[in-house]
Formats: C-alpha cells, structure tokens, sequence
C-alpha cells in the first residue's frame, strides 16, 4: 500500500525502486513467510493496484536492464483489439496510480509510452540494441502534465475564481506554472504542456470555479463535456 501511495504521489522513479526493493526483502525473508509475502505482493500491489502481472513485469524489467529488444501484443481498448509491437524498453515508471514504459518503436520509428497492463504478451528478442544517445526521460517528461508526452508544447490559461484561487496557489501543479493575481480576487493559471487535453481533465473538476482561456481548443473540449454532463444529470 505504501508503493501504490508513493505511485499516488507522484514519486515514478523513486516508486520502482521501492518496488525491488520489496522484492529483495521478500526474497530474504524466512521460507515459511517467503511465499506468503510473495503472492501478497504480487496480487495487492501488481495485479489490485497496477493491473500487472509478476512475471511479464520481471522479463519487461529483464530486458529494460539489458537493453534487449521485445516483441509485445498490447491492447489498444478503444482502438480496438491487439497490436503488435517491437520495442526498445528505456525505462518503466510508474505515474497516476498506473504502471508506465518509456520505449522505441521499431515500427513507428520513435519514442512512445505503453501502459504495462495492457502488455499482453511479451517476447524477448535476441538482439541487443545499444542506448540511443538522443534519448533523456526527464527531457521527454519535462512537459507533461501528467502521463502524456509529445514533441510539441501548448500554452494553457486558466481562470479560477477567488473561492478556489488559494487551492490553486498552495500546490505546484506543473514546473512551468505561472499564476497572476487579479483585481477581483481570482487568479490566471498558465502552464506550458505537450497534452492540453490533461489539463482539460484536471480542470473539470473545479467545475464552475475555473475557465478555460486558451487555447480555444481545450475551451470547446471542456464546454462539450460539460454539456453532456449536464444531459446526463437532466435525465
């Protein structure tokens, strides 16, 4: 529970680590408790809080290590059914209480995030591939808001109001934020990010208290989603 609060957190890298290091404790621990512990991190902090299964994670964890080159089936949900992947694992992380790999499709010629828990099936590759130079997770990372990444970034403006501004203020929500005091009480929340819609997300949950300013993109986005809520709620 402690792992899938550090996960909660925020603390991605910091998260993994604590994860091996349960597992070398377990694997130190007396046989008779081995075992035991053994399963119950495997059922509540993998599979109940991550979606994950032990052994896939110890082979995607294998081959990040060795810099080896997997073949994976991943479940795109919506996209509908599976897809085959060859990737070049660079690093697994944890983020938004979810289970995340930083790696190189082969197919799609650069970087991408995969889930974990839709990796289906994974197969081990013969081939070593050296590390790409051009590659640093905190530079891909830098932008995102919160779990996705891309090659550009998008300024976004938000307005909340006087009620919900000291919310806003005590927390540093991303790197890039800039909050500006208004005359009226409320305050201006800019941001820098590679994924608009994230923040759209976020914001929802202010509702009433906080507008979208820019881009007009993400203010279409809330205003559509907010409407169906309403349909919804009426009936």
């Amino acid at each position: 529970m402690a792992v899938r609060q550090l996960s909660a957190a925020g603390d991605f890298i910091l998260t993994f680590d604590a994860l091996n290091a349960i597992r070398k404790i377990v694997s130190n621990s007396p046989h008779a408790q081995r075992e035991l512990l053994r399963s119950s991190l495997d059922d509540v902090v993998l599979k109940e809080g991550f979606g994950c299964e032990s052994k896939l994670l110890t082979d995607l964890q294998k081959a990040t290590m060795e810099g080896r080159r997997i073949s994976v089936a991943y479940d795109l949900y919506s996209g509908g059914g599976m897809k085959q992947y060859t990737l070049d694992p660079y690093q697994i992380y944890f983020k938004q209480r979810a289970l995340y790999l930083d790696a190189y499709s082969v197919e799609e010629r650069g970087y991408r995030v995969y889930r974990v828990n839709r990796i289906k099936r994974l197969q081990a590759l013969p081939m070593i591939v050296p590390r790409r130079t051009d590659y640093s997770f905190s530079s891909r990372h830098r932008d995102s808001f919160s779990v996705f990444v891309g090659d550009k970034v998008d300024k976004v403006k938000i307005r909340f109001n006087k009620k919900i501004a000291p919310y806003i203020r005590e927390t540093c929500w991303h790197l890039s934020q800039k909050i500006s005091n208004q005359k009226d009480g409320s305050i201006i929340f800019e941001v820098d990010v590679s994924e608009p819609k994230e923040v759209g997300w976020w914001v929802m949950q202010w509702g009433e208290d906080a507008t979208v300013l820019q881009p007009q993109s993400l203010r279409e986005m809330v205003r559509t989603a907010a409407e169906g809520i309403a349909r919804i709620d009426g009936g």
